[in-house]
């Protein structure tokens, strides 16, 4: 009975009951609303009465309101969320969609959401009064009688019409005091669940805490018998129930306690605690008044001293906990590093869809990626996000936008994430090459500085023979070529726009001096500091006998050619060393990499031909920190020189002009790198006079892409 309810009826539907929590929200923003216009009406009579010299008085007196008011923007925060996340059950809801609500975990977060924001809304509309009340403190004494509450004047002239007698000349009914034996139970419950703010002052009862006071006054305030409205005849009696009446007797003993906690009365007489208490009596003394008159009768005290021990509970419920985070929140340890618009498809309106991709870094090589669509469509309906785990030591990043020859116009923009097996798992199309290339980025480590799509290349290489003899040996090719600097994303991507260059996408900037991220990674625990480029890591680690500072120099820029070998899909990747030397030659836009000692170029081909290798081209292999496969890589032993050859000098000019600013950047990080390496060895060697010689040791790793 109960799924037929839930899910087959109309007044259960995922929809309606989406609708009622907008209606609760619109409530909450309409009561936010009349708070704003008090403030502004308020601001504008001290203006027009030339008060302006307590304005600062106003700001100290309103100290107290985001406590009165509790966290709403929170609130508000995790409504707008799951307003967003859960869009589609605005539309009309079939049996998918109500199971979808009420069996699977919507239901408990949205009403957990309604009672905070009817929590929210019965605060602000009971402190409504007293801030208007505060604010006006300093203007003339005629204008506090006309902010008088409407509630209590509507009552009271209701009860006169209605009663007649010595009452009939009596608006103000005194609290009764409360029985010994409830004081007794009320505080025997404040041990109980007690909020932190109270067990800090080990259940002291005269500290009682102003904030947590303020919110149990409101929960069983409006759960007492101000939930019973005052029927038409006036000779009618009713008799609350048991709960109604207790909650009330609460009520009052709160405030009691309220009044007279120190942190109230050091408060002072004209804060916003003491007005905000002032409107409780009142409104406390309306339903005491209620039985003076005989409108309500008080259930027999037999019957509520019978009441079990946990009716008698003060505290209110802790605010709920964080709604569990969407895909596109950041969890525990994760750092969001990109967030990207994904192309619409051709078939879709314009404005009627948006995708995106966001990733975030868990660790050195491990991400997590999500991408995500919006569809408009009447209604706004956000499909379920998919995500990724990709962890550069085993994943495949497979770069489809730069194959040597696209599969096709739609392979142009795209990229591939694959298992260690080669079957896709994640694929996405980007906008442009720039968001290409931080998304490559993200996912290697390196900044692509420099990318061109059309060289042709070529290499001479000295091979054995099988006689032991060296024979020369000239290769040749067509790709892509970039140059890549080591410089993984930090938490904040600042986007620069990209250069108006034909065929040239220069998607690097020079602000890597503000990257928080190291460029170069140890596997040893310890504290590091980076230098003032952030490319050079000091890292103080050791194992508790021995410690030492470990000094880790930056990571070299590597160029990378995009081709094919053999009909091969084919990385050939070149270290760009201090000794590689680029010079230009004949015919005309050809440039020569050479090396004054020899130069370190690796290979990596696909496991198959052209198409049937395209899963296993993988690009991770390059990245850093070093892909553990890395050293397996083929090593081109012998290269003696490698020529690229671009279509233009134009061309041409570009790339040396990116490589120049490449190489003056290594050389300024190598500058940094000998000094604090210099002064390491100096200060090794130079212990201070006052103080025994060092015990630590002192030492210089190689590169993080030479560690094993």
């Amino acid at each position: 009975m109960e799924i037929h309810e839930k899910c087959f009826t109309k007044a259960q539907g995922a929809n309606v009951k989406y609708l009622q929590f907008g209606q609760d929200i619109k409530s909450l923003a309409q009561n936010l609303s009349q708070l704003r216009r008090v403030f502004e009406r308020i601001k504008y009579e001290r203006q027009t009465r030339y008060l302006p010299d307590h304005d600062d008085d106003m700001e100290q007196g309103l100290d107290a309101l985001p406590e009165l008011t509790g966290d709403f923007h929170r609130t508000l925060k995790d409504c707008d969320k799951i307003l967003r996340d859960k869009a589609k059950f605005r539309r009309t809801a079939g049996f998918v969609e109500n199971v979808q609500w009420h069996m699977g975990g919507v239901e408990k977060s949205v009403n957990s959401l309604r009672e905070r924001v009817a929590f929210h809304s019965v605060k602000i509309l009971l402190i409504v009064k007293p801030v208007e009340i505060k604010l006006l403190t300093d203007l003339e004494k005629h204008i506090l009688d006309l902010r008088r509450d409407v509630r209590e004047i509507r009552d009271i002239l209701q009860d006169r019409n209605n009663i007649s007698g010595p009452l009939q000349n009596s608006a103000r009914v005194e609290l009764p005091p409360i029985t010994a034996e409830l004081d007794r139970k009320f505080s025997e419950a404040l041990l109980r669940n007690g909020p932190a703010a109270y067990v800090s002052t080990r259940h002291d009862p005269a500290a009682f805490p102003l904030k947590e006071g303020f919110d149990a006054l409101v929960v069983h305030f409006e759960e007492s018998t101000r939930k019973i409205s005052s029927g038409a005849d006036p000779n009618s009696q009713e008799t609350p129930e048991i709960s109604q009446y207790l909650n009330l007797l609460k009520s009052r003993w709160i405030l009691q306690k309220i009044q007279k906690s120190p942190a109230y009365i050091e408060s002072g007489q004209n804060s916003l605690w003491v007005k905000c208490m002032e409107r409780f009596e009142a409104e406390l003394r309306v339903e005491y008044r209620r039985f003076s008159i005989g409108r309500l009768v008080a259930p027999d005290a037999g019957l509520v001293a019978l009441l079990p021990e946990e009716t008698y509970t003060i505290w209110a419920e802790s605010e709920a906990p964080e709604l569990e985070p969407s895909a596109t929140d950041e969890a525990a340890g994760e750092e969001r590093i990109l967030e990207l618009d994904l192309p619409v498809p051709t078939n879709v309106a314009p404005g009627t869809q948006k995708s995106t991709v966001t990733v975030f870094r868990k660790s050195e090589s491990e991400l997590r990626i999500v991408k995500s669509t919006t569809r408009s469509v009447d209604d706004m309906v956000k499909e379920s996000d998919r995500d990724y785990d990709f962890d550069g030591k085993t994943s495949r990043f497979i770069p489809v936008y730069a194959l040597p020859d696209k599969l096709s116009e739609e392979s142009t923009m795209n990229v591939l994430l694959c298992n260690s097996h080669g079957d896709t798992k994640w694929n996405a199309s980007f906008n442009t090459e720039a968001d290409i290339h931080k998304f490559q980025r993200a996912a290697t480590g390196y900044m692509v500085r420099y990318d061109f799509t059309t060289v042709n290349w070529s290499w001479l290489r000295h091979i054995k023979s099988r006689f032991g003899i060296l024979k020369p040996t000239k290769e040749s090719g067509r790709g892509r070529i970039q140059i890549w600097e080591a410089l993984p994303l930090p938490r904040i991507v600042k986007v620069a726009p990209a250069p108006n260059s034909p065929g040239v996408r220069p998607s690097g900037v020079d602000h890597r001096r503000q990257s928080s991220a190291p460029s170069a990674h140890t596997t040893l625990v310890g504290s590091t500091a980076t230098s003032k480029s952030g490319m050079t890591s000091v890292v103080r680690a050791g194992n508790g006998k021995h410690e030492g500072t470990l000094l880790v120099p930056p990571l070299l820029p590597v160029m990378v050619i995009f081709t094919k070998y053999k009909e091969r899909y084919t990385y050939i990747h070149i270290l760009l060393d201090h000794k590689v030397q680029v010079s230009t030659t004949t015919p005309k836009g050809t440039v020569i990499i050479e090396s004054d000692d020899k130069l370190s170029v690796k290979r990596h081909c696909a496991d198959d031909e052209a198409e049937a290798g395209v899963n296993s081209w993988d690009l991770s292999l390059l990245r850093t920190p070093e892909h553990p496969k890395w050293r397996g890589v083929e090593q081109m032993t012998n290269t003696k020189w490698i020529a690229v050859q671009f279509p233009t000098v134009d061309a041409m000019d570009e790339f040396l002009a990116e490589y120049e600013k490449t190489i003056e950047m290594r050389s300024l990080d190598w500058e940094e790198y000998e000094s604090i390496r210099q002064k390491q060895d100096w200060d090794a060697n130079h212990p201070k006079r006052h103080k025994s010689p060092p015990t630590k040791s002192t030492g210089h790793l190689m590169p993080a892409a030479t560690w094993s």
